[in-house]
């Protein structure tokens, strides 16, 4: 007896999130790495599915569901690293125009005196360190962003840390 092809109605899926709600965003979670991200990612696969009436064999509805959560999660990534490409460019930007800054009385002089050593520095040392620091992102990530290698992202650091280093303790 060769399954049967179905329309995935609202009951068969409703039934499927009440059932793997849970266990599909805690694997979007592992894929994604924020719990906002894999709630969003798991109910956009719902929304998809209930909205295009997706048809397959009976009893495979968790799988189709699963797999749609690994792709979107992947879409997910994708997105996320277009978005910190061009967030490390407005980054840039924005540390620059702070290191310009005449009204300076907001920042306490220690800020001031970091924002004016990292303007101080070369533009790559400048990009790796914001977005280590700033945006927390790691070596590979800093790397794909800038698409330099991981060797040159970790000298960049490494160098703009000591020049920083010098700077703020010829300072104080």
């Amino acid at each position: 007896m060769s399954p049967t092809v179905v329309s995935l109605d609202s009951s068969v899926l409703e039934k499927c999130y009440f059932d793997h709600y849970n266990m599909l965003v805690g694997l979007a979670r592992t894929l994604v790495d924020d719990i906002e991200s894999a709630e969003e990612v798991v109910q956009h696969v719902f929304t998809s599915a209930a909205k295009n009436r997706v048809h397959f064999k009976e009893g495979d509805a968790l799988n189709y569901i699963r797999i749609a959560v690994v792709n979107q999660s992947r879409s997910q990534l994708r997105k996320r690293k277009t978005q910190r490409k061009h967030l490390a460019v407005v980054n840039q930007e924005t540390l620059d125009n702070t290191a310009h800054r005449s009204d300076a009385t907001e920042l306490s002089a220690s800020s001031i005196a970091l924002k004016n050593a990292l303007a101080g520095l070369p533009r790559r040392q400048r990009e790796c360190i914001s977005l280590a620091y700033l945006e927390n992102l790691s070596h590979p990530e800093i790397a794909s962003a800038l698409d330099i290698s991981i060797g040159s992202v970790k000298q960049h650091i490494t160098r703009g840390v000591i020049s920083l280093h010098r700077a703020l303790k010829d300072k104080s």
